[in-house]
């Protein structure tokens, strides 16, 4: 019986993406310790309840996001992940189901101890998650950039919390979601077949592979060259913050290089390509801490 429940709770792990949500954790804090910290010093931050209380109603909102959407991506995930698709009907909806209440009344409650401007964010973002599966993950491009939005959310938010603006963050938010949307795409590349089958109009579906796969390349470049020359207009505001400049075009000119793979002979190596692409997210999410060593070791 007892195996029973551990094997049961490793599925479940699988199904709320418990790789994801520590990964938006750590972006949480990377961000409000070696971002924000040098403005309101280390102490504030590891002390600010309110960080923690976020971070706790993140944990939670995410947790019932993706709990939400493997109900509605249920039949498709028969063909596009079948495991995963298996792993969800042996823990059972109503398990699912209780499942996803609590998570959502628990972010609430987290979020209503922080404040009351936290607590009407994080509803919104617990309801627009549930629109997203239910109605916005059909209609192509807005499913794609929704997905990122939604994936950023949780880092925005910190940012609106400490009210610090910076020019380097445009640097960071932009290549972040843009490297969102080109996994998001990528993902939809991978699922074609069951997002096909079961009716989801993704940009893919709509396009077509070929389109998509080229449409991805010129849009990462497009970035890139916008980047470049915002960066020559205003480059003299960017002396002090070129670590974290460099370190968000590093991740643009990855993510060109593998998406220009797609259009080579890896053409149908969609995973090792979302791979990579999980892989630069992780990165990228990482680049506040690796900075901060950075500036540590040119004093």
């Amino acid at each position: 019986m007892g195996n029973k429940k551990i094997i049961k709770f490793i599925y479940f792990l699988g199904i709320i993406r418990w790789y994801n949500v520590l990964l938006m954790i750590l972006g949480q804090y990377f961000l409000a310790l070696f971002v924000f910290g040098p403005q309101y010093s280390f102490r504030q931050i590891v002390f600010d309840k309110t960080l923690h209380l976020m971070v706790l109603s993140t944990i939670f909102t995410l947790c019932g996001a993706f709990v939400i959407n493997s109900f509605y991506d249920s039949d498709k995930d028969l063909v596009n992940k079948p495991k995963l698709a298996l792993v969800g009907r042996a823990i059972g909806t109503t398990f699912l189901a209780n499942s996803y209440v609590l998570f959502n009344l628990l972010a609430l409650l987290f979020a209503f101890c922080a404040s009351k401007k936290i607590l009407i964010f994080y509803f919104f973002y617990i309801l627009i998650c549930w629109f997203y599966s239910h109605k916005l993950q059909k209609k192509p491009i807005v499913r794609e950039l929704s997905a990122s939005l939604l994936t950023m959310a949780p880092l925005i938010a910190i940012w609106i919390h400490y009210g610090v603006w910076d020019w380097k963050l445009m640097y960071f938010f932009c290549t972040l979601l843009t490297l969102l949307f080109t996994k998001d795409v990528v993902k939809d590349l991978a699922g074609h077949k069951g997002n096909l089958i079961f009716g989801y109009n993704t940009v893919v579906v709509a396009a077509g592979k070929s389109k998509v796969k080229l449409g991805l390349v010129i849009f990462n470049v497009a970035v890139f060259v916008v980047f470049i020359g915002i960066y020559l207009i205003q480059k003299d505001q960017f002396y002090k913050n070129v670590d974290l400049i460099l370190g968000s075009s590093i991740t643009l000119i990855s993510t060109i290089l593998v998406t220009a793979m797609g259009l080579t002979s890896w053409t149908e190596k969609y995973k090792r390509m979302d791979l990579m692409l999980k892989f630069l997210i992780t990165f990228h999410l990482a680049l506040p801490l690796f900075t901060f060593f950075i500036n540590i070791a040119s004093i």
